[in-house]
């Protein structure tokens, strides 16, 4: 039996790179990962990848011309495409290996912004957009065989930006299963709405905080737990009266996160521009209702409305007040004593973003 050769290109590696277990576990592939450090790092990287072939660490994107016989490999994936000189090394391989199989894997989605983003910048917006378009439709598209994303709003992008649908593989992103998965069920959850994420106006976490307290003043009896961010962050956003009700830690491991998940009945995702959000995928696993954003990627993806959550649009004038309400919602249907079935839809649809899904589709390029 042949092997076939795959390298795996991945800056800032983040802790959803566990869902390539399944490949490493393949006995007809040969696997090899080169990475960069994550800006949240997670403990003991290099030990959940038992089984591979070879770990490759770099400080940045532009050493990967230290990898020797690059031409060697039958499939190699590199996220996403701002390294030129990876880009010229992908295009030359294919000049020596007619069969060597390019692919990109990219979250992005389109943006809500044309000039400039919630920070002032011309990062993530439509402006930039289309000058991606332009450079890939013209260089880039002769690079890469395949595009491999979370969702459909990262597909939709591609697609804008001249890529063939058939050659545009869902699986990228999802939920490992070993570390979030549901042990409890729904009604021994705590009464709680748990966020995930930066402190940042782009993750709209003064939009939370703020449609927690209209909540709060509306008779709502949950608390809020938020996971991220500096100390002196939260403090400068959230007033001093709602502190008995919004609990703040400022970093935790990815195991740390998924039991408090699991004990949350509620993950709200308010992001005012997001890629796919994969921790919405890796809640929803855990059993949790969900409540996002229009502007978050996953959102479509993983929310069935009305049945495991509910959808907003962070950009409306009035997304305080409606995000508010939901939250009201949430916590009337939750009493329910159909609600466990809320919670199994959000397993059900969680568990299609996985690493079997990640080998299932690489595979498939193969072919």
């Amino acid at each position: 039996m042949t092997k076939k050769n795959i390298l795996i290109i991945w800056e800032g590696l983040p802790a959803c790179s566990l869902l390539i277990s399944e490949l490493i576990n393949q006995k007809d592939i040969s696997l090899d990962l080169a990475f960069t450090k994550p800006k949240v790092p997670f403990k003991n990287i290099k030990d959940n990848f038992k089984g591979i072939n070879r770990i490759i660490e770099l400080s940045n994107l532009s050493e990967i011309s230290k990898i020797k016989k690059l031409d060697f490999y039958h499939l190699v994936i590199c996220t996403g495409w701002k390294s030129r000189i990876t880009n010229k090394l992908l295009l030359r391989r294919k000049k020596f290996n007619k069969s060597a199989i390019n692919v990109c894997a990219i979250d992005n989605t389109i943006s809500p912004y044309f000039y400039l983003n919630s920070e002032g910048g011309l990062s993530g917006t439509i402006l930039k957009q289309i000058f991606g378009a332009i450079y890939y439709r013209f260089f880039l598209r002769k690079v890469f065989d395949y595009c491999f994303v979370p969702g459909n709003s990262s597909s939709l992008l591609m697609e804008l930006f001249g890529h063939r649908s058939d050659l545009i593989f869902n699986g990228y992103y999802g939920a490992y299963k070993n570390i979030y998965f549901s042990n409890n069920v729904f009604q021994e959850k705590e009464n709680q709405f748990l966020y995930v994420g930066q402190l940042i106006e782009r993750k709209g976490i003064k939009l939370l905080i703020n449609s927690f307290m209209k909540y709060l003043k509306n008779n709502g009896t949950w608390k809020l737990l938020i996971i991220g961010g500096k100390e002196s962050e939260f403090l400068r956003i959230c007033p001093f009266e709602f502190k008995n009700y919004i609990k703040h830690i400022p970093f935790l491991q990815p195991n740390q996160i998924a039991e408090k998940m699991r004990n949350s009945k509620c993950f709200i995702l308010p992001s005012l521009y997001d890629h796919w959000g994969t921790v919405l995928c890796e809640a929803a696993l855990t059993g949790s209702l969900l409540i996002a954003s229009d502007q978050s990627g996953s959102s479509t993806d993983l929310i069935k409305k009305g049945i495991n959550g509910f959808t907003f649009n962070s950009k409306s004038k009035k997304s305080e007040e409606i995000l508010s309400k939901l939250m009201y919602k949430i916590e009337k249907i939750s009493t329910h004593k159909d609600s466990h079935q809320r919670s199994e839809t959000s397993i059900k649809v969680a568990s299609t973003y996985s690493s079997s899904s990640y080998k299932l589709a690489i595979k498939a390029m193969l072919e």
